[in-house]
Order: C-alpha cells, then structure tokens, then sequence
C-alpha cells in the first residue's frame, strides 16, 4: 500500500538547525517557567512576604480569565521552523495517502517520552497541516501559565472527557498519547516502551463514536535524553504509583541541558488505521477485543520500520 511522508529536504544548514534549536529551546523553557513559577510565588509570598510574582500571576490569571486563548495558525507557522533541528525529521503515512478533515480519526502516538518532543514536532508538520487534528495534552498543561498560551495556539486542548466527547461527536480529528506520564515514568535511553497495557478508555470512545484509530510510533524519541533516574524495577514501580494521582516522576538532561542534541533523526510514522464499528454499550469483551487489535497494529508497525529507525536487536517492551 502507499507510504507517503514530509517533503524532502537536503540536510539543514547551521542557520536552520541555530533557529530550529532555539525554537524548541523557547518552548521547553517556558514549559520549564511554567511548572516553577506557581511553587516560586507560593515560597516567595509566604516565606518572604514578597506578593509581586503573586500579584502577577492573578492579573495573568484574571486577563485570560476574560481573553482565553485561541489557535493562532501563525504561532504554528513558526514552529515549524524547529522541524529544522533534527534531521532527518518526517511524518510518514504507512498505508494511507492522508487524513481527511473530521474524518472521525483517532491518532494514538507512542511513546510520550520525557518532553514529547516527537508529538510537538509532528502536530507543527506541514504532513499534518490539512488533517485539522486538534492535539490532546494533560489538562494540567493547560492550567499552567504561558506553557498554555503556547500550547493554545497550536492548536492542543485538554484530553479531558468533557472535550472529547464534544468532539468526537462533531467527527473531529484528535491526536493524543495514550501512554501518558506513565511512559515519561519508563523511559531510559536507547529502550522502546510504551504503556498501553491496561490503557482501554480510547478503545471505548472510539467505539462509542465510531473512530478509527490511527497507531503512530516516533522513532528517536528515545534518543532525546538521559533518564537520570536508575531503571530499578521497585523503584520504576513507585513512579508508576506516583502516576496515578498525576504525580510526574522523571529527572533528566539531554546534550544540551534541556534541550536535546541534533545528531539523531526523528521519525514518526502513522500505520493504517484501525477501523471499529460503532457501539454505544461497547461490553468489555468487545473492548478488549479490539485493544488487542490495536495494540497488535502498533506491534507490527514497530517490526517493520524497526530495521530502517532502530539499532539491532531492538525490542518493543509492552507495559
């Protein structure tokens, strides 16, 4: 069947991959800005009595409050400029041309990695731009400050249940990472895990609203940092338990503190979807009927693109 992928590019000049770095820098940091600065105000407003970061996250709070945030095409637009950074860094369809507009399309991709670097590349690809995907995150994400103005404008939401079946019963397209932060929680260098196990509740919307699911895999996520947390099996168990109330559990670095080195590809490929039928009761046999069927189809797209993305002897750990 057909296999098409981004356009072609020579290799990015120092110009490119300076500008594709800082981009992705700019984003990272202000995620990392987001994530602190809440604690910092708390620390500073109650250990020292200085209310100034406090004060100017409630007028920050107060302004979107009353002017949320919306898509904004152009932030995308030059984004897409940080596809420079890796190369190669493509999209590739495995078995289809494209994804129409509110085609009912569920993309499920693996694996979340530390900062999702693979997912923020793909939804900025130009491969992705006319399939009107809107990009599920944590609804934690977009409770933080400025992270969620950027993450607004490119066009994510919050995957919660109230969004999802809004949306899914309009036919829109969504794309969203099943292995959340328990993924984050399992990566080590060079190892492909995805947490997918006793992950059934996109089975059961899909089958509600008659989706078909789209298993995508990036390869090279896997290379873009060092876990600085040993691989210890009670200790990886206690991250996965801290998961559960949506506790992250990661430390980490890459080639360039936050900001991982260029000299890896980044490949994400999107198999043929998985077409269900639609049931409004879906029973739990027929859920787990068909998350075996998906979780087989991720499986074999893993097998086949293994020998082209993967060193030897590469193995797909299911959790």
């Amino acid at each position: 069947m057909a296999t098409t992928s981004s356009p072609k590019h020579p290799p990015p000049d120092l110009k490119e991959r300076l500008i594709g770095g800082l981009l992705l820098a700019s984003l990272i940091h202000v995620w990392l800005f987001g994530v602190i600065v809440v604690p910092l105000a708390m620390y500073q407003l109650l250990a020292q009595g200085d209310y100034r970061i406090a004060l100017g996250l409630l007028l920050y709070y107060a302004y979107r409050s009353v002017f949320p945030t919306k898509e904004w095409g152009i932030v995308r637009n030059i984004y897409r400029a940080g596809n420079r950074y890796f190369y190669p860094q493509e999209v590739i369809f495995d078995g289809f041309n494209e994804i129409k507009p509110d085609s009912r399309s569920l993309i499920c991709m693996h694996p979340h990695g530390i900062l999702t670097i693979g997912w923020a590349l793909t939804s900025t690809s130009p491969t992705m731009a006319h399939a009107n995907v809107k990009w599920l995150v944590t609804e934690a994400l977009l409770r933080l400050p400025f992270i969620s103005d950027f993450l607004s404008w490119n066009g994510c939401a919050h995957a919660s249940k109230s969004y999802m079946q809004n949306r899914m019963t309009k036919g829109a397209n969504l794309a969203l990472l099943p292995g959340g932060f328990e993924e984050a929680s399992l990566y080590q260098r060079n190892t492909y895990r995805v947490y997918v196990r006793k992950r059934t509740g996109f089975i059961v919307y899909a089958l509600r609203y008659g989706y078909k699911i789209y298993p995508s895999f990036v390869f090279g996520e896997e290379k873009c940092y060092f876990s600085l947390i040993p691989d210890w099996g009670w200790l990886t168990a206690t991250r996965l338990w801290l998961n559960q109330y949506r506790i992250p559990a990661v430390a980490f670095v890459g080639k360039l503190f936050l900001v991982p080195g260029w000299d890896s590809h980044l490949i994400t490929v999107i198999g043929a979807p998985v077409v269900l039928p639609r049931l409004d009761k879906p029973t739990e046999e027929e859920v787990g009927k068909y998350h075996l069927m998906y979780v087989s189809a991720l499986m074999e797209l893993f097998e086949k693109h293994k020998r082209q993305y993967c060193e030897k002897g590469a193995k797909l750990e299911l959790w």
